[in-house]
C-alpha cells in the first residue's frame, strides 16, 4: 500500500488576468486561511501577500486574484 508523505506539497501560485469579487463566509486574518463564497461556490482562501495585521469579515467583499491548488488568494477591496 502506498503511503502519502507527511509534508504538504507545495502548489504554484496562479494569478488570474482579471479579479474576480467574492464574499467572505468564514474570517480572514493575516496568516489563518477562511472561506469565501464565489463563482457559484465556497471556497478555501487566505490572503495574497498581506504583511499586516488585517481581519476581513464574513459578508465583507473581496478580491480574488488567484489561487494556489484549491484554494483562492484574495486581497480587501479598497
Amino acid at each position: 500500500m502506498y503511503k502519502l508523505p507527511n509534508k504538504p506539497i507545495d502548489r504554484p501560485i496562479e494569478l488570474f488576468s482579471s479579479p474576480h469579487e467574492g464574499i467572505i463566509d468564514r474570517p480572514i486574518v493575516a496568516h489563518q486561511p477562511g472561506r469565501v463564497k464565489a463563482m457559484g461556490s465556497i471556497w478555501n482562501a487566505r490572503f495574497y501577500q498581506i504583511e499586516r495585521q488585517i481581519v476581513i469579515a464574513v459578508g465583507d467583499r473581496v478580491l480574488i486574484v488567484g489561487r494556489q491548488g484549491l484554494t483562492l488568494l484574495i486581497v480587501p477591496m479598497l
